[in-house]
């Protein structure tokens, strides 16, 4: 799973974009990039089996998606750098120094 925001401009301000790094597909948008957004999509968009199946996550150093993502999946491994070094799919996650098993590791190496 990469989360990351896209700005809109002064009025909407961001969007926040959930995307499969499998398939580099994006799976939802959400409006503001704040942690309630994010716990929003966990809670209400996706079934607990769903939730259970995540092992990783790429995300960039934006604190409130690191807490969401902690917080909901204490035992998946985070990647936290700028996004766009990791917004390939999960087999090349290698390339960014972190495998895709359940190993909480940082440093993509794009800080």
């Amino acid at each position: 799973m990469g989360v990351d925001e896209i700005h809109l401009g002064k009025t909407q301000k961001f969007l926040t974009v959930v995307s499969n790094l499998e398939t580099g597909e994006p799976l939802w948008f959400g409006k503001d990039r704040k942690k309630e957004t994010l716990d929003d999509f966990f809670s209400n968009e996706l079934s607990a089996m769903q939730r259970g199946r995540i092992t990783a996550a790429c995300v960039d150093m934006w604190e409130p998606f690191t807490k969401s993502i902690l917080h909901e999946f204490r035992n998946a491994g985070l990647c936290m750098t700028s996004f766009t070094s990791c917004n390939t799919p999960i087999n090349r996650w290698t390339k960014c120094g972190v495998p895709s098993t359940s190993v909480r590791a940082g440093g993509c190496g794009a800080w």
